[in-house]
């Protein structure tokens, strides 16, 4: 023990280990991303071949001669 002049003393002086106390600070950082898009517009063209047969009609007439003899001629 130390004495410091008429008597008084010096209090005892204790030290604890040092206590850390963390403080924690935050802060936003924006970071954009860009994503492209690319649009294409496809166009289709279909071409249908229609294949017609026109039909035409007509009609014939077949006739026919018969000559039918019952017997002979007379005679003139």
């Amino acid at each position: 023990m130390y004495h410091y002049g008429y008597g008084c003393h010096h209090p005892r002086v204790i030290i604890h280990p040092t206590q850390c106390c963390v403080q924690q600070h935050f802060h936003t950082e924006e970071v954009v991303h860009v994503h492209p898009v690319q649009i294409q517009h496809v166009n289709h063209l279909l071409y249908q071949h229609v294949h017609e047969y026109p039909v035409s009609q007509y009609e014939t007439c077949q006739v026919h001669h018969q000559n039918i003899q019952c017997g002979a001629p007379p005679c003139c």
